[in-house]
């Protein structure tokens, strides 16, 4: 039996050197970003190198798939990030939907989308439609303020 250990997203602990050690330790089959918060001008021509050098420098030198992973309170800013890493590099992008701080939930972006059920549908709809099938995946709470949100989150 074949066991798939993929590495979740943890702020300040799934950093590069961290998802280094843990290949050459347990050899996961994939692995999340830490997020890249995503706004009007950054980024702008390019993302930084050093965000997830397993799609950039270091390329094919890592056994293990690599999901990047944005927030933003735009969509449209989403997008223009998400161009950026075309399918061939990064099959599958992750929008944040998870960070509680005041500074994200309160301008919309991390668990704040949460905060509106047919907002957060509108979006995941539209960015699905605008990325293609299979293309977005979505880390997110059980909901904004309760856990009994989490059903019509999960419908959209």
């Amino acid at each position: 039996m074949r066991i798939t250990l993929h590495i979740a997203p943890m702020e300040g602990m799934t950093t590069f050197p961290m998802r280094v050690f843990l290949n050459m330790t347990s050899r996961p089959d994939g692995a999340t970003s830490p997020f890249i918060r995503v706004t009007k001008t950054f980024p702008d021509r390019g993302l930084p190198e050093t965000f997830v050098p397993e799609l950039f420098a270091l390329r094919g030198h890592y056994h293990y798939s690599i999901v990047p992973q944005f927030m933003s309170c735009d969509v449209d800013n989403f997008l223009r990030a998400c161009e950026l890493l075309p399918p061939d590099i990064a099959p599958v992008i992750e929008l944040n939907c998870g960070c509680p701080t005041p500074n994200a939930a309160g301008r919309n972006a991390g668990s704040g989308i949460l905060e509106n059920p047919d907002t957060f549908r509108a979006t995941i709809n539209h960015l699905t439609d605008r990325l293609g099938p299979k293309r977005l995946a979505v880390k997110m709470r059980v909901g904004f303020s309760d856990p009994s949100e989490f059903p019509s989150l999960l419908d959209a």
